[in-house]
């Protein structure tokens, strides 16, 4: 019996592009609350879902500039989880600028 709940969890997670539509449409407002704003929309991924929750789905790339830092670009993703959007893998693309 145990077997079987493991088989059908297995089934039916995986990945997934769930909170797509949600995370777009409220991206600019969480990257505006954490003093960036969006530069450039980069695509998504498809990454692990917790069936039947807000936990989990795609991850939405994003370029954008840090406010009030000398233009600084950064590449980062988003990733709902639960009724929060977090950002992950932030990473500077231009931090040292030649003169």
């Amino acid at each position: 019996m145990k077997r079987i709940w493991v088989v059908l969890f297995l089934l039916m997670s995986g990945c997934g592009f769930g909170n797509l539509d949600y995370i777009k449409t409220n991206a600019p407002e969480v990257f505006r609350e954490n003093g960036y704003k969006i530069i450039g929309y980069q695509g998504y991924e498809l990454s692990p879902v917790i069936p039947f929750t807000k936990y989990g789905g795609a991850n939405v790339w994003y370029i954008v500039e840090k406010l009030n830092d000398n233009k600084v670009t950064y590449t980062c993703a988003l990733k709902r989880w639960g009724n929060e959007i977090h950002i992950y893998n932030l990473n500077a693309i231009d931090a040292i600028k030649p003169n």
